[in-house]
């Protein structure tokens, strides 16, 4: 049976996060990790032989090395945290790497145990460390064994952090118990199981020795490495796996090396170049990623807030970086990065056009004003050109206001902005990290990239793409399977997690599976094929996506989402906030009758109407909800008016409490606020 590795984030000399009663997250966390070692011991588990405890006078990357000199195949490891944000959240939460489905499984089982023992606290769910700000988690990356960080509840928020004091020890069962189970499961995946077999291919020609596919990673023989003559120096994140006595290397940890990595799906073969590849830092030089690929990488990072509003973002950066020989991913990663990717919300206003933070001639603390979204890019293009070539602009004329003021050719990389273009001398590598993750993402340089001509294990025979159901319909999934799979798991992806809508056996090449869904909007259904070992055999799983409640209309049609709802520095917004222009039509989103009307408000007068100003309530006695549409301009339904899904009844206005034109949205029940994204996904 496989051994548990236990950690606290954190430690002494490096406390972490402050909670709301003074204390530090490595005292929570080593309090809390002291009582699961009890509770280890109380189930029959003996320290040192069935579990370890990491020491608590290491930090990050000792703990993985620690973990890493110990483990064997079949042991698993947790690391526990205290989350602070401001306050106001609430919530646990386990984060897994991103991409693994057998990893979210095993989140959502420490979540499940954890929340059976302390069922007041509330689930934010299982989360891939892509989630994360800085969009990956070294413990759950660097670590060669499987494992997962548990955020236990946010140290900054009175109640949660009572809730953690209070029953800590109730904390420490759940976790044992998830712990113990999720070893338990390793250890089944790992017993007698063997690796899949793979090709390689060396400078065109093939390598007499073959190399092992790990979660759909492929590892390659230390012994080619050596022959390769790469010598890996201390501390080098190059993660290993054992098989048969024989010792394997990721094979895209060696693109570090200078050795470029692809995949041939058709021979199941890794392919190695040892010629020289381009830097990825380098802002003179040729972006890879697609319009498509910027699209996708954006929206899964932020689905609502200014996004719509700036629909061909990705377009225009590939177009004018490719005027000026910029390279567009990493102009598109630094926008990312100063907008927190189109949320805003900093010190620039999506209305500046500026996506970069570039600085107005004075000094002024707005940044500088652009136009249109065009001319922002263009200016932004234009900076990074001044800072890294003394070629002239190809293509004026000069947009930037400060292109003048800087010292041409300063900065040729990445790393060099930082100290430059902003403070942070971190803030290339950040730039840096999220080109990665759009890399990773969009397989470019990757040993599995995507590949359309590739056959999946599994196939989706009903319902059909596009289909439409309601909001706590059942329906039944089904389709067929190739001959190797024995079981298909299906999930739908969300926000930026995905949540497991079940596992079925395949019988005779055919399985089905009964899904509802709680929530309504566009919904995808993912059905991947999985083998005996429970390992995936897809490398692009079959999808659907199907509509769900359809008994919704969207208020607005044209417009942009710019605040949710009871986001964390609003936790009493109790809707949706959605921008346009003045007089864009307001439409009601089912059937149901005008209850309550204000039509008398003028702008500029925010005691008018609540707050609200002109505003309609609709009922909708067969759904059992409350519809508000407030700071209108003009009314255009009376009270006991009926109404029908997609009537117009107003127009977007700026009255009541209101900083400028936008629909305020909500949903009730029971005169409880609900949020509307639940009921219409997405909402613009």
């Amino acid at each position: 049976m496989g051994k548990i590795f236990i950690s606290a984030g954190h430690y002494f000399q490096d406390p972490g996060a402050s909670s709301a009663l003074g204390t530090t997250e490595a005292e929570e966390m080593i309090k809390t990790r002291d009582l699961i070692v009890e509770e280890l011991e109380l189930r029959g588990l003996q320290a040192g032989q069935d579990f370890l405890s990491v020491p608590d006078t290491i930090n990050l990357g000792p703990t993985i090395s620690w973990i890493n000199a110990r483990s064997v195949r079949g042991d698993v490891a947790l690391e526990i945290h205290g989350n602070a944000a401001n306050g106001q959240v609430r919530g646990t939460e386990c984060f897994y790497i991103d991409g693994n489905n057998e990893r979210r499984g095993d989140a959502q089982l420490i979540l499940d145990s954890l929340l059976q023992e302390v069922p007041e606290l509330s689930s934010r769910g299982a989360k891939p460390d892509t989630a994360t700000f800085v969009g990956s988690l070294g413990f759950i990356r660097r670590i060669r064994i499987p494992s997962l960080l548990l955020e236990l509840s946010f140290l900054d928020n009175l109640p949660d952090l009572l809730l953690l004091q209070n029953k800590r020890r109730q904390f420490a069962q759940g976790i044992a118990e998830g712990l113990i189970a999720y070893r338990d499961i390793e250890a089944l995946r790992s017993r007698g199981a063997s690796f899949p077999i793979i090709g390689i291919e060396v400078n065109g020609e093939p390598y007499p020795d073959k190399g092992i596919m790990v979660n759909n990673n492929s590892y390659i023989p230390v012994d080619l490495v050596d022959s390769l003559g790469i010598e890996f120096p201390p501390g080098a994140d190059i993660r290993r796996v054992s098989q048969g006595g024989v010792v394997y290397v990721k094979a895209v940890d060696l693109q570090q090396f200078n050795v470029t990595v692809g995949w041939d799906a058709t021979t199941r073969t890794v392919i190695l170049n040892t010629s020289p590849q381009e830097p990825i830092d380098e802002i003179m030089s040729n972006g890879k990623a697609s319009e498509a690929d910027l699209n996708r990488f954006l929206r899964a990072n932020n689905q609502g807030n200014f996004v719509s509003k700036f629909p061909e973002l990705p377009k225009i950066y590939i177009e004018e970086a490719t005027d000026e020989g910029v390279n567009h991913d990493i102009a598109f990663c630094q926008m990312c990065l100063e907008t927190n990717f189109l949320r805003f919300g900093g010190d620039v206003d999506p209305s500046q056009n500026n996506f970069s933070g570039i600085g107005a001639i004075g000094g002024g603390a707005e940044g500088a004003f652009f136009p249109n979204p065009r001319i922002g890019v263009k200016a932004q293009i234009q900076h990074l050109k001044a800072y890294a070539s003394t070629a002239p602009i190809a293509k004026p004329p000069i947009v930037d206001p400060r292109f003048e003021l800087v010292t041409r050719g300063v900065a040729p990389t990445v790393n060099d902005l930082s100290g430059r273009w902003a403070t942070d001398p971190d803030y290339g590598t950040k730039i840096l990290a999220i080109l990665k993750r759009l890399y990773e993402s969009s397989g470019i340089g990757d040993p599995e990239p995507p590949d359309d001509d590739i056959e999946t294990s599994v196939n989706i025979t009903q319902p059909q793409d596009g289909d439409e159901f309601e909001v706590d319909q059942a329906f039944t999934v089904a389709g067929t399977a190739a001959e190797d799979v024995a079981t298909v798991s299906l999930y739908t992806p969300f926000s930026s997690t995905s949540f497991p809508l079940g596992t079925v056996k395949v019988i005779d090449g055919q399985w089905s599976a009964p899904v509802v869904f709680k929530t309504g909007g566009e919904r995808e259904i993912v059905a991947e094929g999985m083998g005996a070992e429970g390992n995936s055999l897809d490398f692009e799983p079959e999808m659907i996506t199907l509509l769900i409640g359809t008994k919704f209309a969207k208020p607005v049609r044209d417009g942009f989402k710019t605040s949710g709802f009871r986001p964390p520095n609003r936790p009493t917004h109790n809707g949706v906030d959605i921008g346009a222009d003045r007089g864009t039509p307001i439409y009601a989103v089912a059937d149901g009758t005008v209850t309550f009307v204000v039509n008398s408000c003028r702008e500029g007068v925010p005691s008018c109407g609540g707050g609200f100003g002109n505003v309609i309530y609709i009922d909708h006695p067969t759904l059992g909800l409350l519809t508000i549409y407030a700071h209108l301009q003009s009314v255009e339904v009376s009270s006991g008016e009926q109404v029908t899904r997609g009537q117009r009844i107003g127009t977007l206005g700026s009255t009541g409490r209101s900083t400028g034109p936008h629909l305020h949205f909500e949903i009730r029940r029971d005169n409880m606020p609900l949020d509307p994204e639940d009921f219409i996904s997405p909402i613009v």
